[in-house]
């Protein structure tokens, strides 16, 4: 249903200024030298869709104007969308936060979303399993509203599971028992959905590789979840059971979706054992991009695209292909650079805009 952003005007946001910013609806280069807030651009638009920011741990407080007394943050966005130009509103303040379509308050944005692509993200996907299950999770999140209601019941029943575990009330191990019918009902679902989810985004994995870094490399993810695939909800129920008096002595859950983990194969080889930091990198990035192109072809969906400063880790063939590659997509990115020949190069992209970050001022050709 999104277009693109066409307008924002931030308030009290980090250190960008109250002014009216304007987009293209392809490809805007945030250009700047380093800690004038370019990426405060990229997680601005990120907070207007999603209601929190890409940065770890980052609350009210640490978001809000440093040189401003007041204690609420306000977005106010033009976005074009099938149904004609929308106004999009989010106001963040220490008690709510509200949305707001062509001035009607409405419970959440229903007009598309976005895909954040750091510099630096690609290190704690490959060394940390919770990562590579939060990503993936939120990939499919974005494509299924089922899928986002089942994992949200599931933690939320892991959670209360952990509770007994931990303080093993009277009669805990019942109350066990009916929580192991619901998580195992969950688990079932989840698995299914994530196995068909890899299964999908494997078609395109290889071959966006290719495109972005013109070599031949076997890309996919394997998924390895705790539990066995194809069982009965009854048949996870028991498998919750036997798990709990190890749980017991652990006071936690120590099977399910939530210690699932994936492997990112390189020519069949662990990434993470096998690759160089750089093509840990690349086969990030091919993964973001292989997901972009599945969720267009299959749903017909275009995120917005926000990819923070990544020339560093690019070398000149890279950037030409990276530039070839995001000029093909038609769809609206926003992409940080401090390096001024990147910069010049994205700007020969037809339908290119240039905004320039100076100490927070924005200013525009």
């Amino acid at each position: 249903m999104l277009l693109s952003l066409r307008k924002i005007a931030i308030e009290n946001f980090r250190n960008i200024k109250p002014l009216p910013i304007e987009f293209s609806p392809f490809i805007n280069v945030v250009f700047g030298k380093n800690g004038n807030g370019k990426t405060n651009i990229l997680e601005a638009i990120y907070l207007l869709f999603k209601k929190k920011s890409f940065r770890k741990n980052t609350g009210l407080s640490q978001i809000l104007s440093y040189d401003n007394e007041d204690t609420f943050i306000h977005l106010n966005a033009a976005i074009s969308t099938t149904e004609g130009m929308q106004h999009l509103s989010l106001r963040i303040s220490k008690d709510k936060t509200e949305y707001f379509i062509n001035g009607k308050k409405a419970r959440s944005n229903r007009y598309g979303t976005t895909l954040f692509i750091g510099p630096f993200d690609s290190g704690p996907f490959f060394l940390n399993a919770s990562e590579r299950r939060d990503l993936i999770d939120e990939l499919i999140c974005e494509i299924s509203e089922d899928y986002k209601k089942i994992l949200r019941k599931y933690f939320a029943a892991l959670k209360f599971r952990n509770i007994l575990l931990q303080k093993k009330p009277t009669k805990y191990r019942e109350q066990i028992k009916a929580i192991n019918l619901q998580m195992a009902e969950y688990s079932c679902f989840l698995f299914t959905n994530r196995n068909q989810y890899v299964q999908n985004l494997n078609k395109y994995l290889t071959e966006t590789y290719k495109q972005l870094f013109s070599e031949e490399i076997n890309l996919k993810i394997q998924y390895c979840p705790t539990l066995p695939l194809n069982k009965s909800s009854e048949e996870i129920s028991k498998i919750f059971e036997m798990s709990l008096e190890k749980d017991e002595k652990t006071c936690h859950t120590t099977v399910g979706p939530h210690r699932d983990d994936y492997l990112v194969l390189f020519n069949n080889y662990n990434a993470l054992e096998f690759c160089s930091l750089g093509q840990q990198k690349m086969a990030y990035l091919s993964i973001l991009f292989g997901h972009l192109d599945f969720v267009l072809e299959k749903y017909n969906l275009k995120p917005i695209i926000l990819i923070d400063d990544i020339s560093g880790e690019l070398d000149s063939v890279r950037w030409s292909n990276l530039i070839n590659f995001l000029s093909k997509r038609r769809q609206q990115i926003f992409i940080t650079t401090a390096n001024e020949a990147f910069k010049d190069a994205l700007n020969t992209i037809q339908d290119a805009k240039s905004i320039f970050v100076s100490s927070g001022e924005i200013y525009t050709t």
